[in-house]
C-alpha cells in the first residue's frame, strides 16, 4: 500500500452526496511540553520546515507591571533535529539584519525564505511592516527585507495577526472586521501568477464567530483550516478547531469541530501546526503562566465527529443570565466543555461523539440561582428540553424533580363550564410543559414544580375574538375564587402570589393529561398581542448605542408569542437615529439597532426568516432633533407584526 503522502485526505474522508456530514477526527497521542525550547519567557508560533526537521518559532519576554503582564521585546529563535532530538535553539534574526521587534509568521518548506511582521518605534510613531528575508550563502545571515504588500490592509494601531503557508501562496490574516471593534476575524489574501497580493477576504460566518478568532494554519492545497477560537465553545478560553472548504468560494466551510484532548485544556491553546510525519506542535499556557510549545503525534485512530452542537439558554427569574460560567460533562461524568452564556444568555457546545445525555452544572456554585432554567434549542431556536437548577447544584430535567405541588381552577366560556376543553401549560419562559383538559364542569387541575417560579394557562384552538368570552381563574382549597387569569395576553401567574392546594385537599376531578408533543398546534403557544396586530411596539436606545437593554428585552413577549400563535405572521423591524452624524452612518446605526433586536428574538425562538430588518436612518424622526428629549426618542427600533 502507496503511503499517503497529505493527511488532509485522511483527516477529511468524506462523502460528497450527504453535503460533507461527516468528519472523521483524528486522535492524538499524550502531548508534552518541549523542554528545548521552553524558557521563563513567553514562547510559541511553532513553524516547521523540512517536514518537520526543522522549526522557527517566537519567543517574547515579559515582565509584571503591578498586576499587568506587558511585553518588553520579541525575537525569532530557530532549532534542528538531529539523532538525538532536537538541538539547542539559537537567536535568529541582529538588530543589524532588521532593527525592532520581529515575530515569524511564515517560512517557505525548506526553511530558505521566512516572512516576519517587525515593529519599529520612532518617537511616537509605530511603523509595523510584513517582510520576507532569504537566506544568504554565509551561516546565521539573511538578505535585505522585501516588503509584502497586500492591497488595502493597513495595520494602524489594532491587533493583527499573519500566517503564511509554506507553499507561499496564501496569508492568513487575524484582524477586527471593523474599526474599533473587539472582535478577532480570519481573512485570507492569496498570490496570483505574477506574485501579487490580493486583496483580503472574509472567511464567513461559519470560521468567525463574534469573538476571537487566530493562530491558523492553512494547509497548501488550500482545503483545510486549524484555527484558535474564543467563539464556538470547548474546554476553555480558546480551543483549537479544525474545518474544510466546501467551495471555491471563501465563505463556505464545514462546521468548525474541536481536536478535543489531549490537544485542548481549559486554557489557552493556539498556532496549531502539522508535519507530513503525523507530527503536532501547539502552543499552550496550561499549567503555566508563560505559553509554550507543545508536541505529539497522531495516534493512527479516529472517531466519526458529528457535525451538529447543542445549543442552550440560560434564564432566571425570567431574564437571560450574562456571562455565567457554566460545565458540561457527559453520562459518565466526563467533561465535554466549560462554557460561558452570551449576553442573550446562551451558549453552545461540540457534540462529538453523538453523546445524548448530558450533565450540567455551574463551575462554582450559587444558591442565588436555584430555580433557574436551562432549554436547550433546536436548530430553529425553539426550546426542546428544560432543566431546573436544583439545591443540589446541578441542572436537572425537570422531568426528573420532584416535590410538587398542585393548584386547580375553573375554565368557563360565554358564561358557561368549558367542558373537555384543552389548555396549554407554559412556564414563566414560555416552554410549554403539558397540555390538560377541563371536566364536566369546566374543573382542572395541574401539578407544577416546588421550584417554578410562574406558570401560564392558555387554552388550545381559540382565536383572540374567542378570549373576550372567556374567563380562567384559579380556586383555593376551599374552591372559593383565587385569581383570574385574562386570557387575551399572555399572562403568568407568579407562583409566590398563589396560595397553593394541597393535593389532598383537591375534589376527586377525571381530568386527564396529555403529552405536549402529541397534541396538534400545542408548541404554537398564545396571542400575547393586546390590541390589533398591526400594532407597533418602540424600542429605544441611547446616544451611539446598538446593544439591546436588559430592560427593553421585556418588550419583545408579545411578538414572540404572535410568532408562536401563527407561524405566518412576519414581525419588521425598522431601526431609526436622531440627525446626528452623517447619513451613511446613521443608516448603519439604525440597521445594527433593528439586527439587535432580530438577534434577541431569535434567541426566543422566533425563526429568523419571520423577521425582516430593515433602516430608516435619521429620515422618519417622530420628535424634533432640537431638543434631547426629542433625540432620545429618535434612537429606536420600531416592531409591527404582520
Amino acid at each position: 500500500m502507496k503511503k499517503l503522502k497529505s493527511l488532509t485526505f485522511i483527516l477529511f474522508s468524506m462523502t460528497y452526496n450527504v453535503l460533507f456530514a461527516q468528519v472523521y477526527l483524528p486522535q492524538f497521542n499524550p502531548v508534552q511540553k518541549n523542554t528545548t525550547f521552553s524558557s521563563e519567557e513567553e514562547d510559541g508560533n511553532p513553524i516547521l520546515t523540512n517536514n518537520g526537521a526543522s522549526i522557527f518559532y517566537n519567543r517574547t519576554y515579559i515582565e509584571e507591571d503591578g498586576e499587568s503582564i506587558i511585553a518588553t521585546a520579541q525575537e525569532i529563535w530557530f532549532a534542528t533535529k538531529g539523532k538525538k532530538g532536537w538541538e539547542k535553539p539559537y537567536r535568529l534574526l541582529r538588530e543589524d539584519d532588521l532593527p525592532g521587534e520581529n515575530i515569524i509568521v511564515g517560512a517557505n518548506e525548506e526553511g530558505t525564505r521566512i516572512y516576519v511582521f517587525n515593529a519599529l518605534p520612532d518617537k511616537d510613531t509605530l511603523y509595523q511592516t510584513l517582510y520576507y528575508l532569504d537566506k544568504a550563502q554565509e551561516k546565521y545571515k539573511w538578505s535585505k527585507p522585501t516588503e509584502v504588500i497586500i492591497p488595502g490592509l493597513s495595520y494602524g494601531n489594532e491587533f493583527i495577526q499573519f500566517s503564511v503557508n509554506s507553499k507561499e501562496n496564501a496569508i492568513l490574516i487575524s484582524k477586527p472586521p471593523e474599526e474599533n471593534s473587539t472582535d478577532i476575524d480570519l481573512f485570507i489574501s492569496l498570490k496570483d501568477e505574477n506574485g501579487n497580493w490580493s486583496p483580503i477576504s472574509s472567511l464567513g460566518k461559519e470560521i468567525n464567530s463574534r469573538r476571537i478568532e487566530l493562530g491558523s494554519f492553512i494547509t497548501n492545497d488550500l482545503k483545510t483550516i486549524y484555527f484558535s477560537s474564543e467563539g464556538h465553545g470547548g474546554y476553555g478560553a480558546a480551543d483549537i478547531f479544525v474545518s474544510m472548504r466546501l467551495d471555491d468560494s471563501w465563505e463556505s466551510w464545514t462546521k468548525p469541530v474541536n481536536l478535543g484532548e489531549p490537544v485542548n485544556s481549559i486554557d489557552y491553546e493556539t498556532f496549531f501546526a502539522i508535519t507530513e510525519g503525523n507530527e503536532i506542535y501547539f502552543t499552550s499556557d496550561r499549567d503555566e503562566l508563560t505559553s509554550n510549545i507543545y508536541h505529539g503525534t497522531v495516534s493512527g485512530k479516529f472517531v466519526l465527529a458529528i457535525r451538529d452542537s447543542l445549543k442552550g439558554l440560560f434564564v432566571n427569574k425570567g431574564k437571560p443570565v450574562k456571562g455565567a460560567n457554566l460545565q458540561v460533562a457527559d453520562r459518565k461524568g466526563n467533561k465535554v466543555a466549560d462554557v460561558t452564556t452570551s449576553a442573550n444568555g446562551t451558549f453552545k457546545f461540540e457534540k462529538l461523539k453523538g453523546e445524548d445525555n448530558y450533565l450540567v452544572k455551574m463551575k462554582e456554585e450559587d444558591p442565588e440561582f436555584v430555580g433557574s432554567k436551562i432549554y436547550f434549542l433546536n436548530e430553529k431556536d425553539e426550546k426542546t428540553d428544560r432543566y431546573v437548577y436544583s439545591e443540589e447544584g446541578l441542572f436537572v430535567n425537570s422531568k426528573d424533580l420532584g416535590d410538587n405541588v398542585t393548584v386547580q381552577g375553573v375554565f368557563n366560556y360565554n358564561s358557561l363550564p368549558a367542558i373537555k376543553t384543552g389548555l396549554i401549560v407554559f412556564d414563566e419562559n414560555s416552554f410549554p410543559l403539558d397540555t390538560i383538559f377541563t371536566d364536566e364542569k369546566g374543573n382542572f387541575t395541574y401539578t407544577v414544580l416546588d421550584l417554578e417560579t410562574g406558570f401560564s394557562l392558555v387554552p388550545l384552538n381559540m382565536t383572540e375574538d374567542d378570549f373576550i368570552n372567556a374567563d380562567i381563574y384559579l380556586l383555593d382549597a376551599d374552591g372559593s375564587r383565587l385569581k383570574t387569569i385574562s386570557p387575551r395576553k399572555f399572562h403568568t401567574l407568579a407562583i409566590d402570589d398563589l396560595e397553593l392546594v394541597d393535593e389532598k385537599a383537591i375534589r376527586d376531578n377525571d381530568v386527564q393529561g396529555i403529552d405536549i408533543e402529541n397534541v396538534k398546534g400545542a408548541q404554537q403557544g398564545v396571542t400575547a398581542w393586546e390590541g390589533s396586530a398591526a400594532e407597533s411596539k418602540t424600542i429605544y436606545f441611547g446616544f451611539e448605542e446598538i446593544q439591546l437593554k436588559a430592560e427593553e428585552q421585556n418588550k419583545l413577549s408579545v411578538p414572540v408569542s404572535l410568532i408562536r400563535l401563527d407561524k405566518e405572521k412576519k414581525i419588521i423591524l425598522t431601526g431609526h437615529t436622531d440627525d446626528s452624524g452623517e447619513d451613511s452612518v446613521n443608516y448603519s446605526y439604525g440597521l445594527k439597532r433593528a439586527s439587535a433586536v432580530r438577534d434577541y428574538l431569535v434567541s426566543e425562538g422566533v425563526p429568523s426568516q419571520n423577521i425582516e430588518v430593515r433602516s430608516e436612518g435619521e429620515k422618519s424622526p417622530i420628535a424634533d432633533n432640537s431638543t434631547k428629549a426629542g433625540r432620545v426618542k429618535n434612537r429606536r427600533v420600531e416592531i409591527k407584526v404582520k
